[in-house]
């Protein structure tokens, strides 16, 4: 926490013309500056904005500024200065018991700082609704910096008029905060005479002035005095072309300082890291890292933050891996290390195994899911066939009845034969005849009376509840956009290109992250700073079994915008469109609207 330090070195800060005198202490300036800087170089593209309380006293028209406290943002919504609720809260109560802080007990609230990342020396709307609600009094002030990588950090004061209204679109006098304390009006000019005092050039020529100084010209004949100082004129001619040469040499010989490249296993990532105080890092516009992993050759461009960030994470994909980092600087000629990962048991790269087709997998996923449907549906089919087959009614005849028993009669015995006479030569012998059994016939048969038929009652299948329509989807187009070309998607249709996924027909809010497809999945651009480190989404059915990297990059992610949401006035139409052809993939993310 900074200090409440009273020194004796103030700068001053007033504007001809108006009464307002703003006295300031270099050592809280510098302190503030230091923190304006660290939250530039805190996230890539802009860092984040911070802001403080400032602290001192005031008489009439003259304002001190003698402390100053940070004040805690959590950045809800970004890497702007929007305070949150809860940010508010901590910020009322330490405005309320700043009193009770030792080292600001006989100090008041004669302020705030802001400093401005993306934007110039101003406040807007929001930063003068902040002013009032806040620091409402006549004499308080507003301090706004603009923190830089390669230059002295530029700061303006803001105050308020005799009719209250404040002069927002800039400051009347913009100073500057540089490194070694020197802040004021006229510090970009003892800048540029200290920067002028290090030249070579500039050195030899104070050099040879000093000797001229030190040693006087002894007298000589007054012809000899043109001839001596046309010499003289040659030697400073010579002089100065040697000091040129050797400052050209100097500037544009190849640098001997080592980046110390290295790259180390860490819990399965590749760690690659280098000298962030080596020379020509300090120096660097920009540079690029060349990574060659598995046959797959990936640049990466950095930033000067990024170099000076010193290290960088990546998943390895082999355990052969060949790092380069290449530095520009200004005036010099690029420096160039290279470094080599090998992980113990490997000796050669592993053979490149060509990658499937993504759109070819995703259709053939499609196709055969579509197969077990239909196999699925059949066999139900089939199966509700056999039940209605064993619920029908018989056939309506008259069953067959058990056959009625046959009664038979048995006839009465036959009467005993007569007893034969005593044979007669004379006459033929007497022959009984026996009568045949008469059978008694099988009694009517009575006729049945049939009960009709009973109907069996079917019942109905029970109807089966469909799902609700989903919340939420995701769409990945794949294809080009026509030079200044639109994109028109509308269920499962796009106007080009091919879609895995399908856009609802009811509203919906849409985002779109354009990307590149390479050998190890998809790599999408997001504005998004929690994608400021990139992450990676392992290979599933949502991204179409595709190993997907998010990166912050604020410049590609612009390339697709999006130009009309889905919703009734449109037919439920995305309508998109991109200033490039080389897109190769879009990844739609879709949310039904409440």
């Amino acid at each position: 926490m900074p200090e409440a330090v009273v020194t004796p070195e103030f700068g001053v800060w007033e504007v001809p013309g108006h009464p307002v005198r703003i006295e300031y202490s270099d050592a809280v300036m510098q302190q503030i500056r230091i923190e304006a800087v660290e939250g530039f170089h805190r996230v890539p593209h802009g860092g984040v904005e911070t802001g403080g309380i400032l602290f001192g006293t005031h008489q009439g028209d003259l304002v001190r500024i003698l402390a100053w406290r940070p004040i805690a943002c959590e950045y809800a919504t970004g890497p702007s200065f929007t305070l949150s609720e809860k940010d508010r809260a901590a910020l009322t109560e330490a405005l309320r018991s700043s009193s009770a802080d030792v080292d600001l007990a006989a100090l008041e609230p004669a302020g705030w700082y802001h400093s401005h990342t993306r934007s110039e020396i101003f406040l807007s709307d929001l930063d003068l609704e902040f002013f009032q609600h806040y620091f409402p009094q006549r004499w308080q002030v507003a301090l706004v910096v603009r923190p830089a990588s390669f230059a002295p950090a530029r700061a303006g004061f803001f105050f308020r008029e005799a009719d209250g209204s404040v002069h927002a679109e800039k400051s009347y006098a913009e100073f500057l905060l540089t490194p070694s304390g020197a802040a004021g009006p006229r510090a970009k000019q003892e800048q540029e005479e200290d920067k002028e005092q290090q030249t070579p050039i500039a050195a030899q020529a104070r050099a040879e002035a000093a000797r001229e100084l030190a040693e006087p010209e002894p007298e000589r004949p007054a012809v000899e005095t043109r001839r001596g100082w046309r010499w003289k004129w040659y030697a400073a001619a010579l002089i100065v072309i040697a000091a040129a040469a050797a400052t050209g040499i100097w500037l544009f010989q190849p640098s001997t300082e080592r980046l110390s490249l290295s790259a180390t296993d860490a819990d399965g990532q590749l760690h690659i890291a280098w000298n962030r105080t080596a020379g020509p890092i300090r120096n660097a516009v920009r540079g690029s890292l060349e990574i060659e992993d598995h046959g797959v050759r990936t640049e990466a461009k950095l930033t000067p933050a990024d170099l000076r960030s010193g290290s960088i994470s990546y998943a390895p994909q082999s355990g052969n891996i060949v790092v380069r980092l290449k530095v520009d600087q200004p005036g010099r000629a690029p420096v160039e290390e290279v470094t080599r990962f090998l992980k113990p048991g490997e000796s050669s790269p592993p053979p490149a195994v060509p990658q499937p087709d993504p759109a070819k997998e995703i259709l053939e996923r499609e196709a055969a899911a579509m197969r077990t449907r239909i196999e699925q549906q059949d066999a139900q089919l089939s199966k509700l066939q056999k039940m209605v087959g064993t619920m029908q009614p018989p056939h309506p005849s008259v069953p067959a009845l058990p056959p009625a028993p046959i009664q038979r009669t048995e006839p009465a015995p036959p009467p005993k034969q007569a007893a034969r006479p005593l044979p007669v030569m004379a006459a033929l012998p007497a022959v009984t005849i026996p009568q045949p059994k008469t059978l008694s016939l099988p009694p009517a048969i009575e006729p049945v009376a049939l009960a009709p038929p009973t109907a069996v009652a079917m019942r109905a299948p029970v109807p089966v509840p469909s799902a609700p329509p989903p919340a939420s989807g995701r769409i990945i187009w794949t294809g080009k956009f026509a030079k200044d070309g639109r994109l028109v998607i509308e269920g499962r249709r796009a106007s080009t290109g091919a879609i895995v996924g399908a856009l609802p027909a009811r509203p919906a809010r849409v985002s779109a992250y354009p990307g590149d497809l390479t050998d190890e999945g998809m790599k999408l651009f997001t504005s998004e700073v929690k994608y400021a480190r990139p992450q990676i989404e392992a290979a599933g059915a949502g991204n179409g079994w595709n190993r997907t990297t998010y990166t912050f990059d604020p410049k590609r992610s612009a390339r697709v915008r999006i130009v009309e949401q889905p919703g009734p006035k449109n037919g439920y139409k995305l309508v998109m469109q991109s200033d490039t052809t080389k897109l190769g993939v879009v990844v739609i993310e879709w949310r039904a609207a409440e």
